[in-house]
C-alpha cells in the first residue's frame, strides 16, 4: 500500500580542516556498518539513502535529544514507540500526551504516528525503525474538531470558503507551534502546508511567491507568522515540508523565510525524493528557498516510505510529509553529536554535508547524508561562532569556506 501524504489542511489533506573544540571527546569506535543493516533497517529504505548507518556506527542514534512535532498525534499505545514519548499535547481534547498515552485524529493510517515512526520509531528488531531511534518525541496534536469554529475545513466542508479555511489553519496550526516554543526543544517538524492549489475563480496563493509581499502573508497568515517568531527565539530549527504540488517554489511554511528573512537561520525547507534518487513527481522544489533547502526520501507512490501506522503494524506513504521527519531525525543525530550546537549550527551542518544532486533550485543542497553531518560541517558559509559549553568535540570533514 502506498499512498501520498502530506497535510495541506487549508484545501487539501497535504577545504582541508580538522577543528578539534574544548569540551566531550566522541571515542565511539567506528563499528562495521553491516551490522546496523538489519532487517528492521532496511524495511524503511531511506535510511540508506542518508547514510543513516554510518552514523549509527559512529554512535549516533538521538540518545539525550527531544524532537518536538505538529501533526495529528501519536498513537502511543504502538510498540514502536514503547519509551519513546518525552510529552506534548492534543489539543482535540485539551489534555497532555505523557507515555503510553495519546491518540492519532487521523485513523486508521495515521498521518502523525507515521510522521513519528520516521524520526523516532524504537530499534527493537521488530517492523522498521526511526532515523533517530533512540530520541525523545515531543507530540502535538493540532485541533483537528470538526464542529467547531476552529475546523480547519472551515463551516461548510461542501462549500469551502478559502479565507475561512486559511483563518481556520492559521488559528489552530499557530496555536500548536506557540505552545512547542514554549519547551525551547532544539527541533520541531511540521510536516504541514498552508497551499490553497485550486481552479476556483479566485485561488487563495499556492506557493510562496503568490503572496506577493510579507504583507501578503500577513495577510493570509498573521498567526503563524508571529508563532514563527516565537518559535526562533526559543532557538528551535524548524524543519517544513516542501509541499506536494508539483511547483517550482515551496508552500508559505516551507518557505516563511524568503519574505521574513529574520526566520531563516532556524529553517530547513524539505522537498522529496524517490527511491531512484530523483526528484518525487508531486514534490515541490526548493525553489527560492534553496539557500535553506535539503532533499530526502519521500517515496512516489510505489515503493513510498514505511513506517507506523496507528491503526496497528505497518503502512508505506509518499509525500514530502515523509521526508521532512527524516531531516528532523538527523537534525537529532547531529545534535547529539554536537550537544551545543545552536539551530543554525544545526541547518548549516546538514546543509553543508549533504550530496550535491545538481541544480540548487530544484535540491537545494541536495541529499542529507547524516553519516557525514555527525562528523562536523562540510563548510563555513560565514562566521561559524560556537561556545561548546565545555564539551570536547571534533569536526572531522574537510572544510572549505570563507566562514570560520
Amino acid at each position: 500500500m502506498s499512498n501520498k501524504k502530506r497535510s495541506t489542511y487549508v484545501l487539501v489533506q497535504m577545504a582541508l580542516l580538522s577543528l578539534t573544540l574544548p569540551g566531550l571527546t566522541h571515542a565511539q569506535a567506528d563499528s562495521s556498518l553491516e551490522q546496523w543493516r538489519t532487517k528492521e533497517y532496511k524495511r524503511q529504505p531511506g535510511l540508506d539513502m542518508i547514510n543513516a548507518a554510518k552514523a549509527y556506527s559512529l554512535g549516533f542514534t538521538g540518545k539525550g535529544v527531544t524532537v518536538g512535532y505538529l501533526d495529528s498525534g501519536i498513537e502511543a499505545k504502538h510498540p514502536e514507540f514503547a519509551g519513546a514519548i518525552a510529552g506534548g499535547f492534543d489539543f482535540n481534547t485539551d489534555t497532555p500526551y505523557a507515555n503510553g498515552q495519546g491518540i492519532d485524529a487521523d485513523p486508521p493510517a495515521g498521518h502523525g504516528s507515521h510522521v513519528a515512526g520516521i524520526i523516532g520509531a524504537r530499534r527493537d528488531g521488530k517492523g522498521m525503525h526511526g532515523v533517530a531511534f533512540n530520541s525523545q518525541l515531543f507530540a502535538v496534536a493540532y485541533d483537528a474538531r470538526e464542529d467547531d469554529d476552529d475546523d480547519m475545513l472551515g463551516n461548510d466542508p461542501y462549500e469551502p470558503d478559502p479565507r475561512e479555511q486559511a483563518a481556520a489553519f492559521d488559528r489552530v496550526a499557530s496555536r500548536g507551534w506557540n505552545y512547542l516554543a514554549q519547551f525551547k526543544l532544539p527541533i520541531i517538524n511540521s510536516s504541514l502546508g498552508v497551499n490553497g492549489c485550486n481552479d476556483a475563480s479566485s485561488p487563495p496563493p499556492c506557493n510562496v511567491l503568490d503572496y506577493g509581499s510579507p504583507e501578503g502573508v500577513l495577510d493570509w497568515q498573521p498567526l503563524a507568522i508571529e508563532a514563527f517568531h516565537n518559535s526562533v527565539d526559543a532557538g528551535s530549527l524548524m524543519v517544513f515540508a516542501t509541499g506536494n504540488e508539483s511547483q517550482d517554489h515551496p508552500d508559505l511554511l516551507a518557505g516563511s523565510p524568503y519574505w521574513f528573512p529574520e526566520l531563516k537561520d532556524n529553517w530547513l525547507a524539505v522537498t522529496a525524493l524517490g527511491e531512484d534518487g530523483s526528484l518525487a513527481s508531486y514534490a515541490n522544489k526548493c525553489g527560492v528557498a534553496a539557500e535553506w533547502c535539503l532533499a530526502a526520501p519521500g517515496g512516489d507512490d510505489n515503493p513510498g516510505i514505511n513506517s507506523v501506522q496507528s491503526s496497528g503494524g505497518y503502512v508505506a506513504f509518499s509525500g514530502t510529509s515523509m521526508a521532512s521527519p527524516h531531516v528532523a531525525g538527523g537534525a537529532a543525530l547531529v545534535k547529539e553529536a554536537f550537544p551545543y550546537f545552536t539551530a543554525y549550527h544545526l541547518q548549516q551542518t546538514l546543509l553543508t554535508t549533504a550530496t550535491d544532486l545538481g541544480d540548487p533550485s530544484v535540491f537545494g543542497w541536495g541529499l542529507m547524508n547524516v553519516g557525514k553531518a555527525v562528523q562536523g560541517p562540510g563548510q563555513f558559509t560565514r562566521l561559524f561562532d560556537v561556545d561548546t559549553l565545555g564539551y570536547h568535540s571534533t569536526f572531522a570533514n574537510d572544510i572549505s569556506g570563507t566562514g570560520g
